[in-house]
């Protein structure tokens, strides 16, 4: 059975843009690091060591619009620098929009109860989906917020497994900010009716939700961006209903499994796929589910048909095979949490 080992981790980083211009942006940025953590009483050492980390520019080529912000590999033990916050590294940017960050984890190791575990990390580069945009002479401060309780697993015998689960922040800017922004962006300052359904949003409501306003007053500004759009607090995009929807909108993706897609109001979308979840809180997809099947001894002596079926209970997807047996009905069964598979007769008693 896998259990979490729960820390929280926190990256931050702080983009000053101190100059540029509109047709050929030469605005600079710097780029500011600093990690805090608050580890559980069982953890008395969490290292974790990155090496590099890119940004991407929009409407840029996949290799192309890659900008190098920090290449110099630096080790963290998160005990030690609780409520300490460090300096990584910076790199001038041009100003201009960018959409993706892209972070190598080269090493992650725990110490927990004297014995240090070293961390597997199945893909060390962890993309993240998140449009920004540097301007000239403002400030824009992002943070890489690791979930590490969603991250770190322990897969039994002693050893232990990373699986990045990262959101990205952005800072807000001042109200008035906001108000610019909006109308930037064709919208419209305006007032509305709020409802306290969602965090407060500074004097401005996200039309989506609503937000409110922080002394709880009904009346407060608003900006309009027309009907099916809302404002993020940057711009006016599409209100959004599915995964796919948020995606497109430029939302933070969780590099969970199954992954999300987290709007600013804090809505999640889960991947449009068919997942399956264990006691554990183990998660397979049913695609991923086929693909151990089909590597394993159940299509030995079967091949498999199109029924499958989740059960939560036992942490097994069920997926059916062509075998006739009298009084059984048997099905490959893939174990959620172990990642194996094996026909599962399920005979019933004469």
């Amino acid at each position: 059975m896998r259990k979490e080992v729960p820390f929280a981790l926190m990256l931050v980083f702080g983009i000053l843009v101190t100059s540029g211009c509109v047709q050929q942006p030469t605005g600079t940025g710097t780029l500011v690091l600093q990690i805090t953590d608050k580890p559980a009483l069982n953890i008395e050492k969490a290292e974790v060591t990155i090496s590099k980390i890119q940004v991407h520019v929009a409407e840029a080529g996949n290799e192309s619009g890659w900008t190098t912000v920090v290449e110099e590999g630096q080790t963290f033990d998160l005990v030690a620098i609780k409520d300490v916050k460090e300096f990584l590294g910076s790199k001038e940017l041009s100003a201009g929009i960018y959409t993706q960050i892209r972070l190598d984890v080269d090493s992650a190791k725990v110490t927990i109860d004297g014995e240090e575990n070293d961390l597997t990390i199945p893909s060390k580069t962890v993309k993240l989906v998140k449009s920004f945009e540097i301007k000239e002479g403002e400030t824009t401060t992002l943070t890489l917020d690791f979930d590490a309780e969603q991250s770190v697993h322990e897969t039994g015998s002693g050893k232990y497994m990373m699986k990045p689960t990262i959101k990205v922040l952005s800072s807000r800017p001042e109200i008035a900010d906001y108000e610019r922004l909006c109308e930037d962006q064709g919208g419209n300052v305006t007032t509305s009716m709020c409802c306290l359904q969602t965090d407060d949003f500074p004097n401005l409501c996200v039309i989506g939700p609503c937000g409110c306003s922080p002394d709880n007053s009904h009346d407060v500004k608003i900006c309009d961006c027309g009907e099916g759009n809302c404002f993020d607090g940057e711009r006016c995009i599409p209100i959004v209903t599915r995964f796919s929807e948020c995606v497109r909108a430029g939302y933070t993706i969780l590099e969970s499994f199954p992954r999300k897609c987290e709007t600013p109001d804090g809505t999640t979308f889960l991947e449009d796929e068919d997942h399956c979840t264990a006691p554990t809180e183990d998660s397979m997809s049913l695609f991923h589910a086929v693909q151990i099947a089909v590597n394993s001894t159940c299509i030995e002596n079967a091949s498999l048909t199109d029924w499958a079926m989740c059960s939560e209970d036992t942490g097994t997807w069920w997926i059916g095979v062509n075998i006739m047996k009298t009084g059984c009905s048997p099905v490959c069964a893939v174990d959620i949490v172990e990642g194996t598979a094996e026909i599962d007769w399920r005979c019933t008693e004469a």
